[in-house]
């Protein structure tokens, strides 16, 4: 039963590990390229050296950190070259997917009306001025969008998409600049999806994500 508990509260530290330093370079307080020192961040999270190396481990996986043989663990950085390629493959990914969820009726009423209630978050986060949860009902939405068609390969492709997504949206608050007031553009991309015109989606989908990449490239490294 001391071994079970002791197991409990390792994953239990690992896990906060984890979501501390993924706070922390969401809002910037970590930026890219930091360095992520064992010694000093074991000691301020109260995690030994061991439980903070699974959370990095776990945080390199989900895209967050890059390690370097002797040279320890930092900050994923972002460049010009790294947004365009992944804007290139979201709107390959997402446009795919739209295309098989209305071929399929994949989008039903619960699925509608998940997609409108990230929508209605994201105005609602917008107006309070609460980034990180601007950037979650974004990600959300754009989630239900791949998940709902049922497609496991490509509901795991646009996952490993997802991460690099929330670090350029964060370095836009870090460099105190504002975020796209966006809102209106996934509700009509939404509308079109009801109304089952996948034409019109594909169209302001890719229209979206060109903007959001335009606005990423013109002030990326600033």
């Amino acid at each position: 039963m001391a071994d079970d508990d002791t197991k409990i509260t390792s994953v239990t530290k690992k896990n906060m590990a984890i979501e501390e330093l993924k706070k922390a370079i969401l809002t910037g307080e970590l930026e890219p390229g930091n360095p992520i020192r064992e010694e000093k961040y074991s000691e301020l999270l109260d995690v030994s050296r061991g439980t903070l190396r699974g959370a990095l481990n776990s945080l390199e996986d989900q895209g967050f950190i890059d390690s370097f043989a002797n040279q320890g663990a930092f900050v994923t950085n972002l460049n010009k070259t790294k947004v365009q390629e992944l804007y290139d493959l979201r709107k390959l990914l997402e446009t795919h997917a739209l295309q098989i969820g209305l071929e399929n009726n994949c989008y039903d009423n619960l699925s509608i009306k998940k997609m409108q209630h990230a929508v209605q978050k994201m105005g609602d986060y917008e107006e309070e001025e609460e980034f990180l949860n601007v950037i979650r009902s974004d990600i959300s939405f754009h989630d239900l969008l791949c998940s709902e068609v049922n497609h496991d390969l490509l509901s795991k492709l646009f996952n490993t998409l997802v991460t690099l997504s929330k670090l350029c949206m964060a370095r836009l608050k870090v460099n105190d600049l504002e975020i796209i007031r966006d809102e209106a553009q996934h509700r009509e991309i939404l509308d079109a999806i009801r109304t089952k015109d996948f034409s019109s989606a594909k169209d302001l989908l890719q229209s979206h994500l060109n903007d959001a990449r335009d606005h990423l490239l013109e002030h990326i490294g600033k």
